[in-house]
């Protein structure tokens, strides 16, 4: 689950590009300049965009819920605050120049949430989902009725399943759970998941290889305790 791998800290920092890509021009001091939202099966995909390269620094917080992210040495230059956003758990995304030399984003969340975030040369991407409900895990009775075992076996299907797919920096990333751990990570093409290597990415579908053949898993797939999604006509 992600509450084991994001709870309270950001993970690795991922530079990619070249050093001239993420340092600000001459003379001009370190900025953030534009923010966006997304949602995709449930993963809030948050695109911060800055002039330069400025440390970081990502506080959570509950009561009310939201995440704190500060910015070094940088100016605040956005200009699209209060940003209403549609991306559960996200309720609204805000900022401010805090203070002399930091930026300040909030990020208003509808309920407790998990968040990584990922540097890549002038951008930041932050990707954040709703921790699940304690309530929604029941303990099993102890007389189960005879259907029972039938009702809490595992699904038949071991194929990974397809969360969410974003396309950052010209590729392709895929959120997928591996049916071994139930975990939620994210991957690319040759990464290896449920022991099958990631062959191809593509909008709307992942496709995996093994010695015992090809498997296709799509975003349309149904997930377990997802709401189904209304026909459209």
């Amino acid at each position: 689950m992600w509450s084991t791998w994001w709870r309270g800290a950001s993970l690795a920092i991922l530079l990619t590009g070249s050093a001239a890509l993420a340092a600000a021009p001459r003379g001009e001091p370190a900025a953030v300049s534009d923010v966006t939202a997304e949602t995709r099966e449930g993963v809030a995909i948050v695109l911060i965009t800055t002039l330069g390269s400025p440390p970081h620094q990502a506080t959570l917080l509950d009561h009310p819920d939201r995440l704190l992210i500060d910015f070094q040495g940088a100016e605040y230059r956005w200009r699209g605050s209060p940003l209403t956003v549609g991306a559960d758990p996200i309720r609204q995304i805000r900022g401010s120049q805090y203070k002399a030399g930091v930026a300040r984003l909030v990020v208003e969340l509808a309920r407790p949430s998990d968040y990584q975030i990922e540097k890549r040369a002038d951008k930041l991407l932050v990707t954040l989902r709703a921790r699940e409900s304690s309530a929604s895990v029941q303990s099993p009775p102890s007389l189960p009725p005879p259907a029972a075992p039938e009702r809490e076996a595992p699904r038949a299907s071991a194929n990974p399943l397809l969360f969410g797919i974003i396309y950052v920096d010209d590729e392709w990333i895929a959120y997928i759970e591996d049916p071994a751990t139930r975990t939620v990570g994210r991957y690319r093409v040759g990464d290896s998941v449920g022991g099958r290597a990631i062959d191809a990415i593509d909008e709307e579908r992942v496709v995996l290889k093994s010695p015992e053949g090809t498997v296709e898993i799509r975003l349309s797939d149904e997930k377990p305790g997802a709401p189904k999604r209304p026909a459209t006509r």
